[in-house]
């Protein structure tokens, strides 16, 4: 016998699931389409035609941003290892 509320609570969760997976999609489409728009802006009106550079901050800004919030502990990662990639 399930406990009163179980089946409401699967229920709920996996649309909590749903909704994050669909946050995190949207969330990724609007940033790499305004990444892309933000390079090619970089690229040619302020004739900077240094792309690997300009990969490299992003990239270096990524990081950054992920310890921060690692150390504000509104996310959980794992310690960086050749183990995991």
């Amino acid at each position: 016998m399930e406990p009163k509320g179980g089946v409401v609570q699967r229920l709920w969760s996996n649309q909590t699931d749903i909704f994050k997976s669909v946050s995190a999609t949207a969330f990724y489409a609007f940033m790499s389409g305004a990444m892309a728009f933000m390079n090619k802006n970089l690229v040619t009106n302020y004739m900077f035609n240094c792309p690997m550079f300009i990969l490299l901050i992003q990239f270096f800004l990524l990081v950054l941003s992920f310890e921060v919030l690692k150390l504000l502990r509104i996310i959980a990662l794992s310690p960086y290892s050749f183990k995991l990639g």
